[in-house]
């Protein structure tokens, strides 16, 4: 649970809503006592960090999907990367985060690094998860999850550019890499209705 996000899509007003949700607050879960947010996750799964999230910040969440760090890449890298704007302290600070993905990917070292910032710049899926999990550079876990909501916003950008086809196509290959509790008729309804939720 690196990052923690809601998305509440509205029908009638037509927006699509993110928010983050910090980790390190600390809560009482239920059976397990007083902890951060996200051990909500690791004590029991999805269904008990869905019901604290509830039942401290008054809301009712629908379904979860749950992405991992390889997930994330292959989406990003699926829709042919995202643009985004790198300021030169953030590019020196994804070093270090990416450092640890390109050892999982087994990646040789130095493998995506930024040299500079700059404007505009197309990141690939390496690089959209090292900037999504920068944490010490700016206004601490404030500014990290506000680059996770510009990630998720230019995701949404780019597969808008994509037909209906492609976006299924990008469905079946990324369903099997994540956990969600979604059925295939819900799936289906999202599906269709897609590029009308994309102009949201």
């Amino acid at each position: 649970t690196d990052v923690m996000m809601m998305i509440s899509l509205n029908k009638k007003l037509k927006t699509i809503t993110m928010t983050s949700f910090f980790f390190f607050f600390w809560v009482d879960i239920e059976g397990y006592g007083t902890a951060k947010l996200n051990a909500a996750y690791w004590r029991d799964g999805p269904e008990l960090l869905k019901d604290t999230i509830e039942k401290y910040y008054g809301v009712s969440i629908d379904r979860y999907v749950i992405v991992n760090f390889e997930s994330f890449m292959t989406i990003v890298d699926t829709i042919g990367g995202i643009t985004l704007d790198v300021r030169d302290d953030e590019a020196e600070g994804m070093k270090e985060p990416m450092a640890e993905q390109n050892d999982i990917l087994g990646n040789k070292r130095g493998t995506d690094y930024l040299q500079s910032g700059g404007t505009a710049l197309k990141l690939n899926g390496n690089q959209a998860l090292a900037f999504a999990r920068l944490r010490y550079v700016g206004n601490a876990d404030y500014e990290r999850t506000e680059r996770q909501r510009r990630v998720i916003t230019e995701i949404i950008n780019e597969s808008k550019k994509l037909s209906l086809i492609e976006i299924n196509d990008l469905v079946q290959e990324i369903f099997p890499e994540i956990k969600l509790d979604i059925t295939k008729s819900e799936m289906a309804s999202l599906l269709l209705n897609c590029l009308d939720y994309m102009n949201y």
